[in-house]
C-alpha cells in the first residue's frame, strides 16, 4: 500500500538537523535534489500512522539512492469510543450487561469482543475500538 502525503524528512546523521523535507506523492515517491555528499537519516510520518523507523543512508555526488520507508497504522490513534445509555420503558437501568459485537463484513456473523456493565446512571463505554462495523446488546436483570 503506498501512503500519499506523507512527510518525509533528511536529517544530518549527526546533529538530526532537518536538511530538507517533502511530502510523498500519491504513489508514495518523494525525492530529493541536489543532496550534498555525506551521510544522512530518512525518516517518514504520517496522522494516523507511527513514525518510520530511522533510516541511514549515505548520498554520493551523482547518483541516486532508492530507499523505501515503511509506515504502520497506530492502532491508538485509530481507535473510538463506543458509549451510551440503557433505559427500559424510559427508565435508566444501572448495572445492566452490555455485550459489543464485531460483525464480519463478509459473513455478517457477530463476535462477542468485550462485555461491562452500565454504571448509576445507566451508561457504558468502550474504549479503543477499532474500525469497523459493530452491534450492542444488553441484558436487564429483574
Amino acid at each position: 500500500m503506498f501512503i500519499s502525503d506523507a512527510n518525509v524528512r533528511l536529517l544530518d546523521s549527526v546533529t538530526r538537523e532537518t536538511i530538507a523535507s517533502t511530502l510523498s506523492a500519491k504513489d508514495g515517491e518523494y525525492l530529493f535534489y541536489d543532496v550534498p555528499e555525506g551521510s544522512y537519516i530518512l525518516v517518514a510520518s504520517k496522522h494516523g500512522y507511527c513514525t518510520s523507523v530511522d533510516t541511514q543512508i549515505t548520498a554520493k555526488d551523482n547518483t541516486i539512492v532508492n530507499t523505501d520507508l515503511y509506515l504502520e497504522i497506530n492502532p491508538v490513534e485509530n481507535t473510538g469510543t463506543i458509549n451510551g445509555v440503557v433505559t427500559h420503558n424510559g427508565t435508566i437501568v444501572a448495572n445492566a450487561f452490555v455485550g459489543l459485537y464485531k460483525i464480519d463484513e463478509e459473513t455478517n456473523k457477530e463476535s462477542l469482543i468485550a462485555t461491562t456493565r452500565t454504571n448509576a446512571q445507566g451508561i457504558y463505554m468502550f474504549g479503543r475500538v477499532e474500525t469497523g462495523k459493530y452491534k450492542i446488546k444488553s441484558k436487564l436483570n429483574f
